[in-house]
């Protein structure tokens, strides 16, 4: 969390990024599981349920091929992931 001067909360941007993924995987149908089987099948890329899971919570920040793969993946632009 990061706090400005005037005391407003500012939301985390890995936080933001995390909740909107989240919020496209359940909205179209996935579990962890599935979308990592998904990616993996789709991309070739696999990102693990943990990445996933950690990607989601805050707690870790996608690269940028992860990003442009999940925009891709769930068809919203970049600023889709970037904002509430």
């Amino acid at each position: 969390m990061i706090i400005s001067d005037n005391k407003k909360y500012i939301p985390d941007k890995k936080l933001v990024v995390g909740n909107n993924l989240k919020t496209y995987r359940i909205k179209n149908g996935y579990t962890l599981r599935s979308l990592s089987a998904k990616l993996l099948e789709k991309y070739n890329k696999r990102i693990t349920i943990g990445a996933i899971n950690l990607i989601e919570n805050g707690k870790n920040y996608p690269s940028v091929e992860t990003l442009l793969i999940l925009s891709d993946f769930y068809n919203v632009g970049l600023d889709g992931l970037f904002t509430k």
